[in-house]
């Protein structure tokens, strides 16, 4: 019997760029591009600065880069970093 993970792992495995439309290719881009208008945008925020100064505290064996500062960090701690931006 197939899960849930194995269908959708199968799905994307099998995906091509040129099997997207038009409309989701532009919306995906729309996207990535706001996304990372709001993460420049905030970087230099007060809720940013307190982010990233809890974010230096820590120290992990996998860790991920907060985007922007080269900070290495937990990946939560990361990805909570990049969410407090306003």
């Amino acid at each position: 019997m197939s899960t849930v993970v194995d269908t959708l792992s199968s799905f994307v495995s099998s995906l091509r760029y040129e099997d997207l439309p038009p409309e989701v290719v532009y919306q995906a881009k729309r996207l990535i591009i706001d996304t990372m208008g709001c993460a420049l945008g905030g970087y230099a925020s007060e809720t940013s600065r307190i982010a990233h100064a809890i974010a230096q505290t820590v120290t992990s064996s996998n860790p991920a880069t907060v985007i922007g500062s080269g900070l290495s960090t937990s990946p939560d701690l990361a990805c909570y970093e990049s969410e407090m931006t306003p």
